[in-house]
């Protein structure tokens, strides 16, 4: 094209930042075929997209946003089609797969062709959902001089099962503190400054009395002694023991931990029969005080001898650290991890570290996948599952289906409730744990047609490991299926209708039932009372999923 046609057909010039200047980018296109004739209906093509963003620095993420739309040869045809297509827009906002409140836009790009932003993003994990809209496709690409992840739920969400950077780095500052008190344990000239150090690590900046400090230092040691303990996959030996109270300077460790003081009793140590069911006398009480506190001051003077420089017991809990450290640090990562994991669950108060506002973008999650049953329009039970709780935690279970007249349902077994459902989901609810656990049932309607292979998935999200277990050990999806059609009319009790079951052992039964008054109720019951619990009901169906005879 000759330049002066050029500025002739363009009046207007647009440039870019350069993508290659950046050492991080990605870009996603998606497009549709605009329609041939009027009438001009927009496709308008959607797209969710997922950002991670992780640092430990002030992070800048440039977006650019290019849009395709219809275009006329004339202008009342120019007018139709912008009249069906309005300008295209890119939303982005806060995300959390473990909420379902929808967080305001953090930055919105609306264009008929193209637009760019920055999105400034301050020190820590941030988590994203980038929502896109436009009318025959669209072009996202975002660069950045910063390591991020953009793309679907399952690039995104895998991220985030592992620790922020910040906590990593936190972690990592402990340990540090930790090891070098460790080597420098016999070193009289370097274990001040080395001691100093780890203090200044561990010990948060908000906290500044006395008491505080006391207290989190308590925390602290209790972290280093569970650490060791799962570092070495074993109880310490007394020895140890002793050079981890050395270390720390905190014979409280051995008064807190009740493995330590409550052995089991062999035929060899058990007390004489002549003790048993009798009160100690005045002389034994006495005595067992004076021998107690003759251990104390014996346990005191020796820990006090090991923290002072050249003396025996010192140089014997330096050489039992020095032999268990190597097995601590062969996995330095985990370990640091741990440390700081139990500083946190186990402190009570404020915010201790700035790692601790990425805690809200940490998932866990686990999947189970049942093949659907190749019955075409009809109701199908699709998955029925009782899962054990045994630590209290917060879960949230996603559905994925190719069916989309799907609902998934959870049931209290002790009592028989179902939890509440927010838009035909189940909301994040705090599970507790209880006798019989909680059952997960999931019914579908099939279409007419349905694709061959198909596959059900439940994913159960939660924040921290150990997610509930199943009571056995793959989902089942093949169910004993009897089917009741009929008409009935009430009698003058108004009881329409009853079906009895024969409860077997350890079985566990759902109704479905159609009806065309919705005001009617429905319950189960034991046969021969007239009592009945009252399930979920809808305009025209009832489910009373997974109850449990005995």
């Amino acid at each position: 094209m000759d330049l002066d046609d050029f500025a002739k057909c363009f009046q207007s010039l647009l440039v870019f930042h350069k993508p290659q200047i950046y050492p991080h980018h990605f870009h996603k296109s998606h497009f549709k075929l605009p329609p041939p004739h009027p009438p001009y209906q927009c496709p308008e093509v959607r797209g969710t997209h997922y950002l991670c963003v992780d640092s430990l620095q002030p992070a800048q993420i440039l977006i650019s946003f290019s849009v395709l739309l219809l275009w006329g040869n004339v202008a009342q045809e120019k007018k139709e089609r912008y009249a069906a297509c309005m300008s295209s827009v890119l939303i982005v906002q806060p995300y959390s797969w473990k909420s379902l409140h929808s967080q305001p836009p953090v930055l919105t790009i609306q264009t008929t062709c193209s637009g760019a932003t920055t999105l400034k993003l301050s020190p820590g994990r941030h988590v994203f959902s980038i929502h896109t809209k436009a009318a025959l496709g669209y072009h996202v690409r975002l660069c950045s001089e910063t390591p991020f992840t953009f793309g679907d739920e399952e690039a995104v969400m895998s991220q985030l099962t592992k620790e922020s950077a910040r906590f990593t780095d936190q972690a990592s500052s402990i340990w540090r503190g930790l090891s070098r008190l460790v080597s420098s344990f016999s070193d009289e000239q370097d274990q001040p400054a080395a001691r100093g150090t780890l203090e200044e690590a561990h010990c948060p900046q908000n906290i500044n009395t006395p008491q505080e400090k006391r207290k989190h230092r308590k925390v602290f040691n209790s972290a280093v002694y569970k650490m060791l303990l799962e570092a070495l996959g074993r109880k310490l030996t007394s020895e140890e023991r002793f050079a981890v109270v050395a270390l720390t300077i905190d014979p409280s460790l051995l008064a807190n931990d009740p493995k330590i003081h409550s052995p089991t009793l062999d035929g060899a140590s058990k007390p004489p029969e002549s003790w048993s069911d009798r009160e100690p006398t005045d002389g034994e009480v006495k005595a067992a005080v004076v021998l107690q506190a003759a251990f104390r001051g014996h346990s005191a003077r020796k820990i006090l001898n090991a923290s002072k420089s050249g003396t025996k017991e010192k140089l014997t809990a330096s050489k039992i650290f020095l032999d268990m450290w190597p097995k601590v640090e062969s996995d330095a990562a985990k370990h640091a991890a741990l440390l700081l994991r139990y500083i946190i669950d186990h402190s009570e108060g404020a915010e201790l570290y700035p790692c601790q506002r990425d805690e809200w973008t940490r998932v866990t999650f686990a999947d189970y996948s049942v093949s659907l049953p190749d019955a075409a329009d009809s109701w199908v039970l699709v998955f029925r599952e009782v899962f054990q709780v045994h630590k209290e935690m917060q879960l949230v279970p996603k559905v994925y289906s190719p069916v989309p007249n799907c609902l998934l349902h959870v049931i209290n077994n002790d009592t028989g409730e179902e939890l509440d459902m927010l838009f035909n989901k189940v909301a994040p609810h705090v599970y507790r744990p209880n006798k019989l656990g909680y059952s997960f049932v999931a019914e579908a309607l099939t279409p007419e047609s349905l694709p061959s292979g198909a596959k059900w998935r439940m994913r159960l999200i939660g924040t921290r490991e150990h997610l509930p277990k199943l009571s056995r050990k793959t989902p089942l999806n093949v169910f004993s299926v009897k089917e009741l059609r009929d008409y009935y009319v009430p009698n003058d009790k108004n009881l329409t209708a009853t079906v009895c079951r024969r409860p077997g052992n350890n079985s566990v039964s759902d109704f479905q039932g159609r009806r065309i008054d919705p005001s009617v109720r429905s319950g189960p019951g034991e046969a021969g009372r007239r009592q009945y619990r009252e399930g979920s009901r809808g305009n025209s169906c009832l489910l009373l999923p997974g109850q449990q005879s005995p």
